[in-house]
């Protein structure tokens, strides 16, 4: 199972500093085409204690290239994209909330 998330992802991993949640930046490997600029990513929250998911935020694009998550702010209670649209998205890690494009 583990292999498959790996596989699955599109090289954006990253790992809070409490070594228990994990961002995983997914794609649809349908959608996944260079012609295909307006896909949705996903990123995905894996508690590595409880092993399943616990978040996922979504509203970025990410179709084409790789796009690296990352946990930020005061507390790490942010997690924050990039964006194939040119943008930046911030989420409240708790709330799932966009607080910032």
């Amino acid at each position: 199972r583990a292999l498959w998330l790996l596989l699955a992802t599109r090289g954006g991993l990253a790992l809070a500093d409490d070594g228990v949640s994990l961002l995983m930046c997914f794609t649809n490997p349908e959608t996944d085409r260079p012609s295909n600029d307006d896909h949705v990513g996903e990123i995905c929250c894996w508690n590595v204690q409880q092993k399943q998911f616990v978040a996922t935020y979504s509203g970025h694009r990410q179709g084409r290239y790789i796009v690296r998550p990352c946990f930020g702010g005061a507390s790490q209670a942010y997690v924050a994209s990039g964006s194939e649209d040119s943008q930046i998205y911030i989420w409240h890690r708790e709330t799932r909330a966009l607080a910032n494009k």
